[in-house]
């Protein structure tokens, strides 16, 4: 224990248990599990448990092995190793988290009970074709088990996307990685001269408006405005195509977009910086 090269630290890998890795199995299963409590300096205080019972009580061990490719469509494609816990065997779930700008930090993408994940709101450039412009996405996964305990996330992988996301993507209606709530994703980039692009999740088909409105709460785009099944959606936002209601273009400044769907509501503000 130390640094993040070691094999557990506070934050890094806190548990050390039959399911965790490295293990405590060796050549038979054992009750004993420890725990990474606390860290002040040089000085870790570690927690001894010495029954299944209170082993499993324990949050979820560190997700292994998570890599990323390109699928078919050339989405960015997530895999990892199963935890073993039992409780994260049943009824379990991960969570897994993106990172795209230092502005948005990393936020909660999705939740899936696989090990596996196809990010739709970004592309990657077909072979053979040349793609001038790109940015650099980070993702993770935490593991959750049948009582929300979490654990520590896993290491980090990076994958270059296009700069723009496509206009509006939807997951297949028929996947079972249905958005589990609704959420409004901080725009990317931001801010922006003149496009940008805004995601969002609806867990239940219904009518979906996207609006922009300026800072006097005038309404400036009707980004969507239709019935959508449930689905992950991006939409890009391109300011130089707009104009104010006095036939002006959009000025620099400060500018909200709210996302409405069934009785949910929230909103986000944006910067236009030209």
């Amino acid at each position: 224990m130390g640094d993040e090269t070691d094999a557990f630290n506070l934050g890094y890998n806190e548990i050390f248990s039959n399911w965790s890795n490295p293990s405590s199995y060796f050549g038979a299963t054992t009750n004993v599990a420890l725990q990474v409590y606390s860290k002040n300096g040089t000085n870790i205080t570690v927690k001894a448990y010495t029954t299944s019972t209170s082993a499993q009580n324990l949050p979820p061990s560190k997700p292994t092995f998570l890599q990323v490719g390109v699928s078919q469509n050339y989405h960015p494609y997530l895999s990892w190793n199963a935890n073993q816990e039992p409780d994260v065997l049943s009824g379990g779930s991960y969570k897994i988290e993106k990172y795209s700008t230092y502005e948005v930090g990393w936020f909660q993408l999705t939740t899936t009970t696989n090990t596996y994940y196809e990010d739709l709101t970004e592309s990657i450039c077909p072979p053979g074709q040349q793609c001038l412009y790109g940015h650099w996405v980070r993702y993770r996964v935490k593991a959750v088990d049948n009582t929300q305990k979490v654990s520590v996330a896993s290491d980090s992988v990076m994958q270059m996307v296009l700069g723009g996301a496509p206009d509006k993507i939807s997951v297949d209606p028929s996947s079972s990685e249905k958005p589990s709530e609704y959420s409004l994703m901080q725009n990317y980039p931001n801010p922006f001269n003149p496009a940008t692009t805004i995601s969002y999740s609806i867990p239940n088909n219904g009518l979906v408006t996207l609006k922009v409105y300026d800072i006097l709460g005038k309404e400036v785009a009707e980004l969507v405005n239709e019935i959508q099944e449930a689905g992950n959606y991006s939409v890009t936002f391109n300011a130089s195509e707009l104009s104010n209601r006095s036939g002006s273009a959009l000025t620099s400044g400060i500018y909200f977009y709210t996302l409405t769907s069934g009785n949910f509501m929230t909103t986000k503000k944006l910067i236009l910086l030209k």
